[in-house]
């Protein structure tokens, strides 16, 4: 099992307790700084291990969100197949990217569940860990009953009129906000999915493309 670490170099102490954490847990890590020795071609060398590795670990944060080299290296695993991880750094899962938006992200708070996931991973068949290029969402369950009903799937609400001041969901993740969820404020929509313990929703006014605090939300009373 191999896992390629994809972060700024301005996250590169964050980037190299990640990789030790790994390979702690018998996880070979590629880390550039590590792994790329004097006078070698990064081009060849980000090549040959994306080609190698079974998942990338995005570190995902301001400073690599603008970074050149992390976008290559997402859009290169992306196109061979590999298993997307992204743990986000001062971001918020609705700050991301609109082809990194589509699942869960942990935050880099959370990452020891991360790990527990990856090495439940490795010690999967070699051809059960060959999954398609998708954002990877952990093991949070779907739909959960603890949601009051008003919030479960099939629900009518509607989505805030004003921008939130409290982005962080009920697991301590925040989720952030993105500028484009603006165009939808006040929008009466439908619940697609409820996430628990998270007290996240999807509605079907975007596509399910954004997180909704059910805390935004108020209630539409089903007529009679």
């Amino acid at each position: 099992m191999k896992v390629f670490v994809s972060h700024s170099s301005a996250d590169k102490w964050i980037a190299r307790q990640i990789a030790t954490e790994l390979e702690r847990r018998d996880i070979e890590a590629f880390l550039d700084e590590k792994d790329i020795k004097t006078g070698d071609s990064i081009d060849d060398a980000v090549h040959a291990n994306l080609a190698e590795c079974d998942e990338l670990l995005m570190l995902l944060s301001p400073a690599s969100l603008e970074s050149p080299w992390v976008l290559i290296e997402i859009g290169g695993a992306k196109a061979l197949g590999k298993r997307l991880v992204p743990i986000l750094h001062h971001v918020g899962a609705n700050e991301l990217p609109a082809p990194l938006a589509l699942g869960l992200a942990r935050d880099l708070n959370d990452i020891e569940r991360y790990y527990t996931e990856v090495v439940a991973r490795s010690r999967l068949p070699e051809a059960e860990r060959q999954v398609s290029a998708v954002i990877d969402h952990g093991d949070e369950p779907a739909v959960s009953s603890r949601l009051p009903r008003k919030f479960a799937e099939g629900a009518r609400v509607r989505l805030p009129q004003r921008v939130p001041s409290k982005t962080t969901a009920r697991d301590g993740r925040d989720i952030g906000w993105s500028p484009h969820m603006e165009d939808l404020l006040g929008v009466e929509t439908e619940v697609t999915e409820a996430l628990e313990p998270a007290g996240i929703v999807r509605v079907d006014a975007d596509n399910g493309h954004w997180l909704w605090l059910a805390d935004w939300l108020t209630p539409i009373p089903a007529e009679v």
